[in-house]
């Protein structure tokens, strides 16, 4: 569980992970002030597209059957250089 404050007064807490299947929802917004979220969408390294329309507003199209990276998908997290970076201690 992640606490995250989001104004002077507020803290909530914030799941760090939900199935992609998962359904959320909130109730009404009774504040004069716009809510703000967050949302990260994260997928395997070697995932494709299977579309040749923009993915998200503002975003580069990725032409189908072209591999999901770049400015927009990085990879977070790469195993392999945990591998060289232990190689190049030993060294």
């Amino acid at each position: 569980m992640i606490i995250v404050k989001c104004s002077r007064e507020s803290l909530f807490a914030v799941k760090t992970a939900s199935h992609a299947r998962t359904m959320h929802g909130t109730g009404a917004n009774d504040k004069p002030k716009p809510r703000r979220a967050t949302v990260i969408n994260v997928f395997g390294d070697g995932v494709i597209s299977n579309s040749n329309e923009p993915l998200l507003e503002g975003v580069p199209v990725i032409p189908q059957g072209d591999k999901m990276d770049g400015q927009f998908f990085p990879l977070l997290f790469d195993p392999d250089s945990r591998r060289r970076d232990k190689i190049l201690r030993k060294t």
